[in-house]
């Protein structure tokens, strides 16, 4: 992000910050007094700094400053966060669980293209998720909410993948051929939706 904490890079570098880190990183980070967290100066500096971090140090540091929030007194407030750091850090089962809520918790305020994007990044750890419902209800909510702000094409595909996460599981397949009918014909695929339909039922 673009500001952070003490807390959160002392635990990032698992130790205390130095003192003398703040005076070599001047020109490039500075206090805010108002939250009492550090920003970085543009935007730009962050992007770079980063850039330069190999991808498993970036990892590696995802994961623990992940850890750390989960430790918070505010972590279910933080799901976002703890979705992005988990998914970067390729953890399968809290990319996937705090994916799901973070997609739920922007559904519940009718933020449609948000939701959507949490979702699609937890699906890809779908098979961390032992609960083929739970699997289906999220396949089903991302395909909703694509649908609900207008793209079609990506509901449809959303669908069409969501399947193979419930295959074996005739009764969430048949109910995404459903939702995939309804889309079709929101699309005056009116041949192609009687056949999803009749797959459906």
């Amino acid at each position: 992000g673009q500001d952070f904490s003490e807390d959160e890079l002392a635990a990032a570098l698992e130790g205390p910050v130095p003192p003398t880190t703040w005076d070599r990183l001047a020109n490039f980070v500075a206090p805010d007094k108002a939250s009492g967290r550090y920003r970085f100066r543009h935007a730009l500096m962050r992007d770079s700094a980063y850039a330069g971090l190999p991808y498993r140090w970036r990892r590696t540091l995802h994961a623990r400053i992940g850890s750390f929030i989960e430790t918070q007194p505010d972590a279910a407030a933080q799901v976002e966060r703890l979705a992005v750091h988990f998914g970067v850090a390729k953890d399968k089962t809290r990319a996937w669980r705090y994916g799901a809520a973070a997609g739920d918790k922007a559904r519940a305020r009718f933020a449609f293209a948000e939701a959507s994007r949490f979702y699609d990044a937890a699906l890809p750890y779908a098979d961390a998720e032992p609960d083929h419902e739970e699997r289906f209800r999220v396949v089903d909510s991302n395909a909703y909410c694509l649908q609900t702000f207008g793209n079609l094409a990506g509901a449809l595909e959303a669908i069409q993948r969501g399947r193979r996460l419930v295959k074996g599981h005739d009764l969430q397949r048949a109910r995404l051929y459903l939702q995939e009918a309804t889309v079709l014909l929101t699309l005056g695929e009116l041949d192609d939706a009687d056949k999803n339909f009749a797959r459906g039922v």
